[in-house]
């Protein structure tokens, strides 16, 4: 048989009686065949096959593009298929590129990819389903009989698309262009995601699930009502319609877009759909100027927070210093080489060439010769070399070379004023000059230090030990401990809320993020289910008083929280790169990635970054040098009123916490009484905490529901200012 079905039973003759052109209601079987050779072949189908629900609809030949064209011109395979398949290729795209992109059934046709991630990007596509000129098959069927009725669509596909027939038989042997079949010409936007891709290969559920989908279309009417259900009696757009294909003139993106009615498509961070992850987080890419349907289409690329040119997943960033002195700073990075470069030119400038072992790198000596250090294994000895830098001829040169047995350190530390590299170890450090290696013992568990001189050895300290919390102990020699119950992976220190003072972030086990002042107390606005893991950089990267805490989930996308724990940016990211430093390019901030630079708002030269480093300073020493400034005054008085409160509030439960910033206050004294001015209970802070947060537990177990009035008052010098909280109870 020819068709799959067949007009001369008797049951067809009775549906199709007195149709004019019965030839519309068969479908013939190249498509099926072509459908079948592809399962056959190992194609993954882009359908749900327990419920026929489609993925992509007729846009691709394994789903329902198999029928394009009454099943005689089946669309091809979507184009990540083509790819997996071996048959073509995609070209690169980035930030800055302006593309022109010939048609997918011409000779020269291609498709090209701009990634959101190495497991998760976009292919684009040409489709072009005309004939000649501005005329598809569907436009001609009215156009050469008139208004009042067309012909039939099978009567204008034989006779004026071109398709060959066998002279005998009649049966079309060949199609000029399989876009033929498809509703309408213009881009195809394919989201493709690899990890979901792969979770279904086996099972042939890529597309199984509509919300899940590992090769998805991006509908440019906005609907992405492909393979959902329809109410619509005449049209059915859940198996694709001609506007969900981008160009400029596409009347039903201006519906979902009003925004950019009368100008060129744009997909982007503002439009529907839009250019995020799948996991919610924004790439901030944005393709504008879509052009009109055509043999060629152009448009171009940007992203309003990515640097051009990136992302670039062969350089491997890692650091970034001012080597030169001109204010700028320098990469450097590891590829098939130890490489520099300037930032804005990324012209890589190889230091040594390297092994695929990985490495590590550190900058010691910066406040002299500033110096590099990389360790890497060979044969089973840590080979440790330091390069110094020349500003004259601005290049590298070897100092010199140690060898010795032992495991790759889980992290080297430079120092500001020697020309030495320590290797850090679980149970101890190895210290390397040029003529001389020495042991001493490492710390116990996971250590950060803050001081207001470069003497690490004198600084206060939190360190982490798993089962026995947080233990801080400040400037001043007092010591605090708490959250005992609590695993940590990464503990930083930095100055958060403006007092300069010294604040504690750290991530849990389950990726929640803590921002703590010196005496364990929480800063309002935290802990955050960050849902982080990794490192934490704490730098200026808007334009605030105050800097931001950046994170990275476990797939990669970074989690960028502002001092008060409100989300400023979800960036769409990568699980092979991961956030390295917090610099400065061009007079803007940025966020360098092992393969990214993010910029943000405008440099502040007057600004650090307090923990730009995963390891807090350029010398991965762990180490935030505070002001030395007195505390500045809040302009509040003795009590900071805005940050004293009771919470919770009401309190539900046996106990609530007062809590009380003070500036320079010598005690805090808490009074409680009732509605009628009775006297309730009293508490007092001594010796207060100055220019710092106080807190007490208030038990309420024995105090009876109600409102109640809690007099505060910090006292200093023999001046006091106070205020009032009302406090509700509600057993």
């Amino acid at each position: 048989p020819e068709t799959q079905n067949h007009l001369l039973y008797a049951v067809s003759s009775e549906i199709f009686t007195g149709v004019t052109y019965p030839c519309d209601y068969q479908f013939g079987l190249t498509g099926t065949f072509a459908l079948m050779l592809g399962i056959a072949i190992g194609l993954p189908p882009l359908w749900n096959r327990v419920t026929g629900e489609s993925g992509v609809g007729l846009f691709a030949l394994m789903d329902q593009g198999s029928n394009n064209g009454r099943g005689v011109i089946p669309s091809p395979p979507d184009p990540w298929t083509r790819i997996w398949g071996g048959w073509e290729t995609a070209r690169k795209g980035s930030a800055g590129d302006v593309v022109s992109l010939a048609a997918r059934d011409s000779l020269i046709g291609e498709t090209v990819r701009f990634d959101i991630s190495s497991e998760e990007y976009f292919l684009i596509e040409n489709r072009n389903n005309r004939i000649r000129g501005s005329v598809d098959i569907d436009s001609m069927r009215w156009s050469v009989s008139g208004l009042d009725v067309a012909r039939g669509y099978v009567e204008v596909m034989l006779d004026s698309s071109g398709v060959t027939r066998e002279a005998k038989t009649g049966v079309i042997i060949d199609v000029p262009n399989y876009d033929f079949g498809l509703p309408g010409s213009g881009l195809l936007i394919w989201h493709i995601d690899e990890k979901r891709i792969a979770a279904g290969l086996a099972s042939q559920t890529v597309n199984a699930h509509r919300e899940l989908r590992g090769i998805d279309l991006e509908e440019a009417d906005g609907a992405q009502d492909i393979g959902y259900p329809s109410s619509f009696l005449f049209t059915d757009p859940s198996s694709g319609l001609w506007s969900d294909m981008w160009f400029d003139g596409n009347s039903q993106y201006e519906i979902a877009n009003p925004a950019f009615a009368n100008r060129p498509p744009s997909f982007g961070p503002d439009t529907y759909p839009d250019t995020r992850a799948n996991s919610g987080a924004n790439s901030f890419l944005r393709f504008d100027e879509i052009s009109k349907p055509g043999k060629t289409m152009t448009f171009s690329v940007s992203n309003s927070l990515m640097m051009d040119g990136f992302p670039d997943r062969s350089l491997n960033m890692e650091l970034a210093y001012d080597l030169t002195g001109d204010g700028k700073h320098e990469i450097l990075g590891i590829s098939d080489s130890l490489w520099w470069s300037l930032l804005d030119v990324t012209e890589l400038n190889a230091i040594v060439a390297l092994g695929a072992d990985e490495k590590h790198l550190v900058l010691t000596n910066v406040n002299q010769t500033p110096q590099i250090a990389i360790a890497s294994v060979k044969e089973g000895n840590v080979v440790l070399e330091l390069f110094s830098f020349s500003t004259e001829d601005q290049s590298f040169q070897s100092n010199w070379t140690k060898s010795f047995t032992a495991e790759l350190p889980k992290r080297l530390i430079g120092f500001p004023n020697e020309s030495k590299v320590a290797l850090s170890y679980n149970t101890k450090r190895v210290i390397v000059t040029s003529d001389s290696l020495w042991e001493e013992p490492a710390e116990e568990g996971l250590t950060a230090r803050w001081g207001t001189s470069e003497t690490v050895s004198d600084a206060a300290s939190v360190v982490h030990v798993v089962g026995s919390g947080l233990t801080v102990t400040d400037t001043e020699g007092a010591v605090h401990t708490g959250f005992d119950q609590i695993s940590f992976q990464s503990l930083v220190v930095a100055e958060l809320d403006g007092d300069d003072g010294a604040e504690i972030i750290a991530l849990d086990d389950n990726g929640s993020l803590y921002a703590l002042n010196e005496n364990l107390t929480f800063l309002s606005g935290f802990p955050v289910k960050a849902e982080a893991s990794g490192g934490i950089l704490i730098g200026q990267l808007s334009d605030t008083e105050n800097p931001e805490i950046v994170t990275s989930t476990p797939s990669g996308d970074i989690r960028i929280f502002d001092w008060s724990g409100s989300e400023l940016f979800n960036l769409a990211g990568d699980s092979l790169s991961r956030p390295k430093i917090i610099s400065s390019f061009n007079g803007k901030n940025a966020l360098v990635t092992s393969s990214e630079v993010w910029l943000f708002d405008e440099t502040d030269s007057e600004v650090t970054s307090d923990w730009p480093t995963a390891h807090g300073d350029i010398m991965n020493r762990r180490f935030y040098q505070a002001s030395a400034e007195s505390p500045p005054s809040g302009g509040e008085g003795i009590l900071s009123s805005s940050k004293t409160y009771c919470y919770p509030n009401p309190i539900e439960e046996g106990s609530a916490t007062l809590r009380v910033t003070v500036e320079n206050a010598d005690e805090i004294m808490i009074t409680v009484y009732d509605l009628a001015g009775l006297f309730v209970d009293r508490m007092e802070i001594s010796p207060a905490r100055p220019y710092e947060v106080n807190e007490i537990i208030w038990d309420v177990r024995n105090i009876e529901s109600g409102v109640y009035l809690a007099n505060v008052e910090a006292s200093s010098g023999g001046k006091s200012d106070s205020k009032i909280l009302k406090i509700a109870i509600v057993h």
